[in-house]
């Protein structure tokens, strides 16, 4: 990955966590269920409570 690539990823990363940290923490899209799309902000705690 070049140098723009890492700034760009970089940019669009902080836009995505700050639209979430505006609607909440979370949002979905698509069909609910097995089939949605989910994104959610976890805190470190949650994070490691989730992945073991």
């Amino acid at each position: 990955m070049n140098k723009i690539e890492k700034m760009y990823r970089k940019i669009i990363h902080r836009l995505i966590v700050k639209y979430l940290i505006k609607c909440g923490g979370g949002f979905h899209h698509g069909s609910y269920g097995e089939g949605g799309k989910y994104v959610r902000l976890f805190t470190d705690e949650e994070y490691n409570r989730m992945r073991y």
